[in-house]
């Protein structure tokens, strides 16, 4: 591999290859908050566009591979978290932010998020190198947002409204209403581009569901409702489809479900004693962010169990966690050779990406 990039980029250092193969070559990549596919063609990847962004005039992403980052409401601060020493540092704070929920990391490692009261509602987008913000598009009381298939944000408020939202003009498109959901949580897309609602019902008396809407039939169906879901706070798709579901119960501790995103059948994969929110690490990792400011943690799919990222406190509750993996285009870097590594991602296109970019 480091041949066909010596022959695409000219010279590079062994080393770049190396430490990025070392970094992702276990891993696969995260499409959205899915993730999929295999191992060296990833870490690959990640050569290629930062080689070519520093050779071909596109901009590197700003935060590295698997850097966490989390959002408090209240204070309005968003931080970054690494996910081996558990160092955390303040990205930005006020301005624009005043009471966020939710962050979601775009290609280049930029962070959105939904802020729910600041000047109206906006979604907002901060470089994580400089904390800079820019206001995306006014809404009123954004709760959450995902990625379409291309590359428009997916929103939704607390009126139960799903928009399609621009990233570079936030021109907004509305998409549908939850209409049997009663609390709006969080909003997800999975691979066929089917939205999917997560409802916390009512507070400490139950009432959860997961909703699903098919752009194609225009149809919402319930996909899951009763069983062990209360209030669930926090929803993300497995490499399999799965629903992956944060649930707190009365007195504040949360169980993990796995949900058959066909049958709705539950299955309890662990409690965790507090509520807090998820992010997709790996195929077998979580990262869960506690909304009472206890611990960071990595929860193990594999085992079931759960171990301490980091146990600094964070200035507000947790209200929203996500993690990066850099997901390059290669047909729109002028690499049609391995145009195919790229079919499987979800990410918005890198057209998309430099007009974005401009705006910034």
């Amino acid at each position: 591999m480091a041949d066909v990039l010596r022959m695409l980029f000219g010279p590079i250092r062994l080393v770049e290859y190396d430490r990025f193969v070392a970094r992702g070559g276990a891993g696969g990549q995260l499409v959205n908050k899915h993730f999929i596919g295999g191992s060296t063609p990833w870490a690959a990847a990640v050569v290629v566009v930062t080689l070519c962004a520093a050779r071909c005039g596109f901009a590197a992403p700003i935060l590295s591979a698997g850097e966490i980052v989390i959002a408090t409401q209240s204070n309005g601060n968003l931080y970054r978290m690494h996910p081996s020493t558990g160092a955390v540092a303040l990205v930005s704070s006020g301005g624009l932010l005043v009471n966020p929920s939710h962050v979601l990391i775009d290609p280049l490692g930029r962070i959105l998020t939904a802020e729910r009261t600041g000047f109206g509602g906006a979604i907002v987008r901060v470089d994580p190198a400089t904390g800079a913000q820019q206001h995306v598009s006014f809404m009123t009381f954004p709760i959450a947002l995902d990625f379409d298939l291309g590359g428009n944000l997916v929103v939704a408020n607390r009126d139960r409204d799903v928009v399609r939202v621009n990233p570079t003009t936030g021109a907004q498109t509305p998409i549908t209403q939850f209409t049997q959901v009663q609390s709006m949580q969080d909003v997800d897309v999975d691979t066929l581009g089917r939205i999917v609602g997560l409802d916390a019902g009512f507070f400490n008396s139950g009432g959860g569901k997961v909703v699903r809407y098919d752009p194609v039939t225009q149809q919402t169906t319930t996909v899951a409702t009763g069983g062990m879901l209360f209030n669930p706070a926090d929803l993300v798709i497995a490499p399999d489809g799965a629903f992956l579901v944060s649930n707190r119960l009365i007195g504040s501790s949360t169980q993990l479900l796995r949900i058959d995103s066909i049958t709705g059948a539950q299955q309890l994969l662990m409690t965790i004693p507090s509520e807090g929110f998820i992010a997709m690490e790996s195929p077998s990792t979580l990262v869960y962010a506690d909304f009472y400011n206890g611990p960071t943690r990595r929860l193990n799919l594999t085992n079931n169990q759960s171990s301490i990222i980091s146990s600094s406190t964070l200035a507000g509750n947790e209200v929203g966690v996500d993690v990066f993996v850099p997901e390059p285009t290669f047909a729109a870097l002028g690499v049609p050779a391995l145009g195919a590594l790229a079919l499987r991602r979800r990410r918005p296109s890198a057209t998309l990406r430099r007009a974005t970019d401009a705006a910034l």
